[in-house]
């Protein structure tokens, strides 16, 4: 997820009308949740004496991206929930217009 703190807050509301981050949020947990990872041995990195592998599951990769604890189901809904309204919208302006169009005529 982008870092919003570069975001102006007079931006930063529109993240929840956004399809893409509700898209990324459902595909990162159905391909991370659950994940292993294995470093070749030019990934390790140093922490002191020994040397680790900085990331060996898919739930630190979630951890990361903000999204630890989260359930798949909630982005699907809110992409089903935005799929309706904002047809709906479509559908109701596409009347008025039309509306407005015949009483011209």
């Amino acid at each position: 997820m982008p870092d919003l703190n570069n975001i102006g807050p007079w931006f930063s509301w529109l993240q929840w009308l956004s399809i893409f981050k509700y898209a990324f949020q459902a595909l990162a947990l159905n391909e991370l949740t659950g994940m292993t990872f294995y470093c070749e041995p030019d990934e390790f990195v140093s922490a002191g004496p020994i040397k680790v592998c900085p990331i060996t599951s898919g739930e630190q990769v979630l951890k990361n991206f903000g999204l630890d604890g989260q359930q798949l189901w909630f982005p699907f809904v809110l992409l089903l929930v935005m799929l309706v309204f904002f047809r709906l919208l479509g559908l109701f302006f596409l009347q008025w217009q039309t509306q407005r169009v015949l009483k011209r005529n």
